[in-house]
């Protein structure tokens, strides 16, 4: 059965919709760095998710950025889930609407001067800039049945998608986004792995979480071809990084 934790400030409501798929556990995630919920994938590595209503998202950017970028230090993987139906107006500005009662209709709430390109060129920045991943949802019910599909799927380790009707060239796709992050780290001296050696790394390690918390002589141990030298660089390197 699948497993998520999720922050103690998030409504009880969502930890029993969530229950009815999955366990669930409550902790302080905030104290720990992350986000509203937290989990594992298949592979090893670690998501954190922070859910944020669009009126909230609105109110305070700046400090949802901070909460972002604590959180990639933190998790392996961090996206944003953008709650609510938000209808941009002739002038730009955001009119927010949400649910009726009777599930009919959708009645107006606010109207905020912020106006929807920045929110949108915001979001593009996140994903271009920190690879921060933002999925929109309408309401809290949504949310969690998006959480259940994202957990769920994350547990799978391969996948079709994309694969199908290729006629042409094929295209690669690579199966483990771990092992493109640590190909990307690099000091003072250039990239520390290349390809082959950070696939060994994730087979036989695991995610960041893993390898910082070996000595060099461990992942030497455990890797063919990463010494002791290339395995110490490699920890100064995502030490220095976090």
């Amino acid at each position: 059965m699948s497993f998520i934790v999720q922050d103690v400030y998030e409504p009880e409501y969502m930890a029993q919709m969530l229950s009815m798929f999955m366990q669930v556990q409550k902790q302080n995630l905030v104290q720990q760095g992350l986000l509203d919920y937290f989990w594992f994938a298949g592979d090893g590595h670690s998501i954190t998710m922070e859910r944020k209503e669009w009126s909230d998202l609105l109110s305070n950017m700046p400090r949802l950025e901070k909460q972002l970028r604590t959180a990639t230090n933190h998790a392996d993987e961090v996206a944003l889930i953008a709650e609510g139906v938000p209808i941009p107006l002739a002038g730009g500005e955001i009119a927010l609407f949400h649910v009726g009662k009777s599930d009919k209709y959708l009645r107006r709430v606010k109207i905020s001067g912020v106006k929807y390109a920045s929110v949108m060129a915001y979001i593009w920045q996140l994903k271009r800039t920190a690879n921060i991943t933002t999925y929109f949802t309408t309401t809290i019910q949504a949310t969690a049945w998006a959480l259940k599909v994202f957990v769920e799927n994350s547990q799978k380790q391969d996948s079709t998608l994309l694969q199908h009707y290729v006629r042409t060239r094929a295209i690669k796709w690579r199966s483990n986004p771990m092992v493109e992050i640590i190909m990307g780290i690099k000091d003072e001296d250039g990239y520390v792995v290349g390809e082959k050696k950070a696939i060994e790394l994730v087979e036989q390690v695991g995610c960041f979480w893993d390898i910082i918390h070996l000595a060099p002589e461990e992942i030497a141990l455990a890797c063919n071809g990463i010494g002791i030298g290339t395995a110490r660089r490699l920890l100064n390197a995502i030490k220095n990084k976090r």
